[in-house]
């Protein structure tokens, strides 16, 4: 695949720079816009360590090691160096197993990066220099778009509504993140109304019976409010269980056991309509204590946490790891979810943390503890 695209780039007007990966086009216009691009991407360096850990936590590892192909090293080396050791690795090993990227895709990952900083500085989540620059192009995208890391709401109807027009795609292998629209696990963040809609999620709860669970020997709850978006039904905790343990079949899965694994959807009984459940995580932390980690940071401190009990898991059990080639030729890799909740009960943070990355039907394996046996993989995902 290597051969292949940087023989393309020598037969076009594109040219591949073999030390950074990145195929450019000879133009003008774009060289000009990569000079914008990564002037603006360069003055991360000027970011103190506290607010680069920040967004660090807000942003897809994917999306930074794309951005980091053919940053400066003054820039690569600011990153590493507030990523934990092994986070950094990983961070790394992306960037090589990514291969050659194209610089548009490179400096559209970086301009997100950017567009990141500026949202977080304009919440008061991190504080810029006077002199932070931003490029036109992010200034209008700043200026005409929605953009949020993560959901916020003023009350339950505004949250009932953000249910109703995720992502309800008919589509298998969709992959369930608390921070996209596409989720199916949610967190109430730093929302200054969020304690006042919990509550009065959990009353509707209880009062249309959709059923809820705790993990045991914590304080944290799931709470179930799963309604499909064309019919209005309900369905209950029970029923999201019994529909994952017999989901309806689909041809696009290789098998029963990989649909189990992947398709996240529930059918609707009364109209026939796929739909993506929503399970809300409550985990009684006081607001002063709530720790949020990236997805990177959470399996990091997993890991950390079973090492001090003299246990390998996740990435740290080198047969845990597994690598395979993908269909345009990219090395793709995942790992084996072999983490038992009962053995994480003394921090609820980490638990929190890694259930609302988790997919709903995988949640419910990893509740039960069947997710070692079924072979689940972390976050569903291959990267």
């Amino acid at each position: 695949m290597v051969k292949a695209l940087t023989k393309n780039a020598k037969n076009t007007d594109s040219r591949y720079n073999e030390e950074t990966g990145v195929i450019s086009d000879n133009t003008e216009k774009s060289l000009t816009e990569k000079d914008k691009v990564e002037k603006s991407f360069k003055e991360i360096i000027k970011l103190n360590d506290r607010d680069i850990q920040k967004v660090m936590r807000e942003i897809d590892s994917q999306e930074m090691a794309k951005a980091l192909k053919s940053a400066d090293p003054g820039v690569q080396d600011k990153i590493f160096k507030n990523v934990t050791k092994r986070a950094s690795v990983m961070l790394k090993e992306d960037m090589e197993y990514m291969g050659p990227v194209r610089l548009r895709d490179v400096e559209e990952a970086q301009k997100k990066i950017i567009l990141l900083i500026h949202h977080l500085a304009h919440t008061g989540e991190i504080v810029l220099p006077e002199d932070f620059p931003l490029p036109d192009d992010i200034q209008i995208a700043l200026t005409n778009t929605m953009f949020s890391t993560r959901p916020h709401f003023n009350n339950i109807e505004e949250f009932e509504r953000f249910l109703l027009t995720r992502n309800q795609t008919e589509e298998p292998h969709v992959i369930g993140h608390s921070i996209l629209s596409n989720i199916t696990m949610c967190r109430f963040f730093d929302s200054k109304n969020g304690e006042n809609i919990l509550t009065d999620i959990e009353k509707v709860n209880k009062e249309q019976g959709m059923g809820n669970v705790k993990i045991p020997n914590t304080n944290i709850k799931l709470i179930n409010y799963s309604i499909c978006p064309k019919c209005d039904h309900l369905f209950s905790f029970k029923d999201l269980t019994e529909y994952y343990a017999n989901p309806q079949p689909d041809k696009v899965f290789k098998n029963r056991a990989e649909q189990y694994r992947e398709d996240t959807r529930i059918l609707c009984c009364e109209c026939s309509t796929y739909f993506l459940p929503a399970l809300v995580i409550s985990d009684g932390t006081p607001k002063n204590e709530v720790q949020f980690l990236c997805k990177l940071q959470t399996v990091n401190a997993i890991e950390k946490f079973f090492s001090s009990k003299g246990k390998n898991v996740l990435s740290a059990k080198k047969k845990n790891v597994l690598k395979k080639t993908d269909s345009s030729g990219k090395m793709v890799r995942a790992i084996l979810n072999d983490v038992l909740l009962q053995e994480m009960s003394s921090r609820p943070t980490l638990i929190s943390n890694f259930l609302q990355y988790t997919p709903a039907n995988l949640v419910i394996n990893l509740i039960d503890g069947s997710n070692i046996q079924k072979g689940d993989l972390l976050f569903d995902a291959w990267m």
